[in-house]
């Protein structure tokens, strides 16, 4: 496994914001932070509204600690201030091509504070130095633009319409996608110390 997190990762002058990997220890906090942001998660995330117990939240934990990237998702919870604030992950990673997709939620009273751009800075910077993926992808509902401003302040590239939709809540989105590779990222490196 890929497991470059073995306990808290911070940056220097991140220190408010840590990654560490998910947690079982940790069902009851991400189990209520997804509940007390459910009306804001269920409009993005079609996992959210199937999330009705905690036995769900422990299912999903169970099932992703200590997955590799390759082959299914690798989860990190979003500490800031002593607390989960989220989640962040990298999953549908590709050997081939040597890339990986990063996805990510806030619970709702952590939005707006640049904690998930802190969070995308030190998940970049350990993909790009401790494994050889070149280039790291963001698919975004367009009309997500919380979503959406997080690869674009991180300098991604925009590559437009991926040619699928979502259905979430019935509704049908539109997804945009978003690269950054590892030339991009070394070239501006002190923008993501």
């Amino acid at each position: 496994m890929l497991d470059f997190f073995r306990n808290t990762t911070k940056l220097k002058g991140l220190e408010s914001v840590a990654l560490k990997p998910i947690a079982t220890a940790h069902v009851g906090e991400i189990y209520s932070l997804i509940q007390e942001s459910l009306p804001n998660l269920q409009l993005w995330l079609p996992w959210a509204s199937e999330t009705l117990l905690m036995s769900d939240t422990e299912a999903f934990i169970k099932d992703v600690k200590g997955r590799n990237f390759y082959l299914a998702r690798q989860v990190y919870e979003i500490w800031f201030e002593g607390k989960i604030a989220g989640l962040i992950d990298l999953h549908n990673g590709n050997r081939e091509t040597q890339t990986v997709e990063i996805g990510y939620w806030l619970g709702t009273a952590y939005q707006g504070k640049g904690i998930m751009l802190n969070a995308c800075k030190i998940l970049l910077r350990k993909v790009f130095a401790h494994t050889k993926i070149s280039c790291v992808y963001v698919r975004c509902a367009e009309n997500n633009l919380r979503s959406r401003s997080i690869p674009e302040k991180l300098r991604f590239t925009d590559l437009g319409y991926d040619n699928t939709e979502e259905i979430i809540n019935t509704q049908k989105h539109k997804m945009l996608k978003y690269s950054l590779t590892k030339k991009q990222w070394e070239r501006d490196l002190i923008f993501y110390a």
